[in-house]
């Protein structure tokens, strides 16, 4: 049988606790790498989740029902008027306002949405029943499926009743909060500023609601209704 003498047994526990640290290192290296990519990947998806509630709208606009003369931003959170665009007449398409419906139909709960009207002269906003007549020359009124308000002549705030009915108004809104209580039949309208109410419609529901938008019929930067994300209220 072969001995190995002291110094040669020395050189061989060398080696072997040699290549010991070096898997070991290798080993630990490659659990530094993996833990290091799923961090990566974990602070990637908060980065993303935290951008989605940045930019988190409560309703958006739905193009596909919008009147040929809207134009609308790229996240489709703002509407104005625009030059006239060839667009299909869709059964959705609205033809008789200027205006438009949110993407989203509500069927039942409580739902809110803010709207920055911003320095605009007139406008209309609310909601609208999924049956209105899209396509003939109606009045915005509860009895055609429309629960607005709006501003006419930069001056005077409107309740689309029937007839429609003049609001007090000390100063005028900016921002104004749409909450629909659908079970309740109720739309009420807040002057966010200072979360005063400005009207209140009492209804019953018995089909999807949109939320309507209806920028004046002017190319002023100013005649712009922009619905605010979640996070900024």
């Amino acid at each position: 049988m072969y001995h190995l003498n002291d110094k040669a047994l020395g050189v061989y526990f060398y080696q072997r606790k040699r290549c010991f640290y070096i898997h070991t290192c290798k080993f630990i290296a490659r659990c530094v790498v993996k833990c290091l990519c799923t961090l990566e990947v974990f602070l990637l998806f908060v980065v993303i989740s935290k951008v989605e509630d940045i930019v988190r709208f409560p309703v958006v606009l739905d193009p596909n029902t919008a009147q040929s003369n809207l134009e609308f931003s790229e996240e489709l959170s703002c509407v104005q008027y625009s030059s006239k665009k060839l667009l299909p007449n869709n059964p959705e398409r609205l033809i008789n306002r200027v205006s438009v419906l949110g993407a989203t139909g509500f069927t039942s709960g409580k739902h809110s949405w803010t709207v920055d009207v911003g320095q605009g002269k007139d406008w209309y906003i609310g909601v609208a029943l999924d049956s209105i007549q899209r396509k003939n020359t109606i009045f915005l009124s509860p009895a055609e499926g429309f629960w607005v308000i709006g501003l006419s002549n930069g001056d005077s705030l409107w309740a689309q009743t029937t007839p429609r009915s003049k609001l007090p108004m000390k100063e005028k809104p900016n921002r104004i909060t749409v909450e629909l209580d659908y079970e309740k039949g109720k739309v009420v309208f807040i002057n966010a500023a200072d979360s005063t109410k400005i009207h209140t419609f009492k209804d019953k529901f018995t089909e999807k609601v949109f939320s309507y938008f209806s920028p004046g019929l002017c190319k002023d930067v100013q005649n712009l209704l922009s619905v605010l994300p979640v996070s900024f209220l």
